[in-house]
């Protein structure tokens, strides 16, 4: 990692001023994720939320939309000049299953989401191999035995 991106890393991570900002600040500082600032994410996260994981998604726009899964709910967001919006929330207790499929040569991987009632939430990775081996691992500790690879 160079030394400007170590720079800026520090700087989101003295930002941090909730329990929420701080785990989203510790995980781009662990997964090396640049993509967005912590301060605009006040807007759909709750002070007292960890997030244990964190994706950016694959979409033609300057804006892609990023994944956030905390320790109480998944949330498909869409970042904003001013602030994150929710596109679609679920709370992890509805969720029964959890899957991450490997990219193709035209596909990019995707993660799965199966609520008990609701329709999947699937959302298309940007992330490289790299990336996505450490959303598996995440997703493996965090959701247990709903989670399953394919």
């Amino acid at each position: 990692m160079d030394s400007r991106f170590r720079e800026y890393q520090d700087a989101i991570s003295s930002t941090a001023s909730s329990p929420a900002e701080q785990s989203l600040a510790q995980l781009m500082r662990e997964d090396g994720i640049a993509d967005f600032e912590v301060w605009t994410s006040r807007a759909v996260l709750e002070e007292d939320e960890r997030v244990v994981a964190a994706a950016v998604g694959q979409v033609a726009t300057e804006d892609p939309p990023v994944l956030l899964v905390t320790d109480r709910r998944v949330l498909w967001t869409a970042q904003g000049l001013i602030r994150w919006k929710v596109r679609r929330e679920i709370s992890r207790s509805q969720i029964r299953a959890v899957e991450i499929t490997a990219g193709g040569l035209m596909a990019p991987p995707r993660v799965r989401f199966a609520p008990v009632r609701e329709k999947d939430l699937v959302f298309k990775l940007r992330a490289g191999a790299d990336e996505v081996a450490r959303l598996r691992e995440r997703m493996r500790r965090s959701f247990g035995p709903v989670y399953r690879e394919s």
